[in-house]
């Protein structure tokens, strides 16, 4: 052990996994398991969490389809599409909890794909959804935050002034967008 080299375990096998092995094959016997007993335990633990894995990791694929699917802009039609997504991802990363509470990678994977959905409602100008997401995030992101608060102000200045209404609807004219786009691209206060 003393002579070679930590082995390097491809980027597909599970962590906690490549984490067990290379502590049972440490180089210093004070970094490897006490016992035979608890390098088992640390692979019936892995054992035991494994379909967690598998759970996020199909969560996380969706996840990224979700992110694809949002990276060109929403209609009405897509973001119905967007929340079909959004819910096989939840429901995904939620069970891999379930089955594992000590599932990071499922709870940052929740996280990402809540706040996704957040920022498309308030992109659609829809505050009341968007609000409704933010209490499953453990702590809600800076921009999350600022985009929640800016957006009841623009909407107001949209609905309240005829001539910024006029202009914004003209400019959403001339780009082809729908009336909800300029609340997230750029907040009336700047025009």
């Amino acid at each position: 052990a003393y002579a070679s080299a930590e082995l390097e375990y491809p980027p597909t096998d599970p962590p906690e996994l490549a984490r067990a092995c290379h502590r049972a094959m440490a180089p210093e016997k004070t970094d490897r398991y006490s016992t035979a007993l608890d390098f088992r335990q640390a692979l019936t633990d892995f054992l035991a969490h494994r379909g967690s894995g598998v759970l996020a990791d199909a969560a996380h694929a969706r996840l990224r389809e979700l992110e694809a699917m949002l990276a060109g802009g929403t209609t009405g039609e897509s973001a119905h599409s967007a929340w079909a997504v959004f819910a096989e991802c939840r429901f995904g990363f939620t069970q891999a909890l379930a089955a594992w509470s000590q599932n990071t990678r499922a709870r940052q994977g929740l996280a990402r794909a809540v706040a996704t959905m957040a920022h498309l409602e308030i992109s659609r100008g829809n505050l009341a959804a968007a609000r409704a997401l933010a209490p499953e995030l453990s702590s809600v992101p800076e921009d999350l935050t600022q985009a929640l608060a800016e957006l009841p102000e623009s909407k107001k200045r949209y609905d309240g002034e005829n001539e910024v209404k006029e202009l914004v609807d003209n400019a959403l004219k001339l780009e082809g967008l729908a009336r909800h786009e300029v609340l997230r691209r750029a907040p009336v206060d700047g025009l």
